[in-house]
């Protein structure tokens, strides 16, 4: 029976190793992320928008189950956007208390138009009615940033920092979704993942229903597929 292997990227410019072979020989771990059932959001109407650029950036919020398949930001990329880190954390005194849960990386390739996008992030052992954290590291240049999109009509609200531990509070909230269970929609699935670490996942586009992209991530790689149907019929992928 083949074993589990733990991933190792491949690196460019540079020869193989021998785990990058290992790679295709064995098993990884895996998980698939749906839409399940909401367990705390804020789809309202955007009002207007917080950035990365210099800033970091939480979101609290009060989960109703014991575990998260997935989360969803409503956002957009000024410029080329940047890659951001983002990670569900606990609660200290309203603030994240700097301890992961689940982290992934969204790659600033994902981020073009405005959308609600897919994080595989997920952890169970949660505690219902607990308070946890949205976080996403400062990120980006003076023209190339992240931007979630935000309104003022429910709490808690968002809470800004320019170091990541002395946390301000806003007056609006993310437009987002936090979502738990294996039912629904599958948003995205990932392999590999520990809860500091997220190397590869693909998040799935869908277009009234039927997928029609695929956005592919396994750190230094990643790129955006199109899926081309005609009549049903899938034709091409590129």
């Amino acid at each position: 029976m083949s074993s589990t292997q733990s991933w190792t990227e491949a690196v460019a410019g540079s020869a193989a190793a021998a785990q990058q072979y290992n790679n295709l020989l064995g098993l990884h771990t895996a998980d698939l992320h749906y839409t399940g059932s909401s367990s705390v959001s804020n789809t309202g109407t955007a009002a207007g928008s917080v950035t990365t650029l210099s800033t970091y950036l939480t979101q609290p919020f009060v989960l109703s189950s014991t575990s998260i398949t997935s989360v969803q930001l409503y956002g957009f990329r000024s410029g080329a956007g940047t890659d951001v880190t983002i990670s569900i954390q606990g609660n200290s005194s309203g603030n994240p208390d700097g301890t992961a849960v689940a982290t992934t990386i969204l790659p600033s390739e994902f981020q073009s138009g405005t959308r609600y996008i897919s994080l595989p992030l997920a952890a169970s052992g949660l505690s219902s009615g607990g308070t946890y954290h949205i976080v996403l590291a400062k990120a980006g240049s003076a023209s190339d940033f992240f931007n979630v999109q935000t309104e003022g009509n429910a709490t808690p609200y968002l809470r800004t920092s320019t170091d990541g531990t002395v946390w301000t509070a806003g007056t609006t909230q993310f437009l987002f979704s936090v979502n738990s269970g294996a039912s629904g929609t599958l948003l995205a699935f990932s392999e590999d993942s520990t809860a500091t670490t997220m190397p590869r996942y693909t998040e799935l586009i869908y277009t009234s229903g039927t997928v029609t992209g695929l956005y592919e991530y396994t750190g230094t790689f990643r790129n955006t597929k199109t899926l081309t149907y005609s009549g049903g019929t899938l034709e091409s992928i590129g």
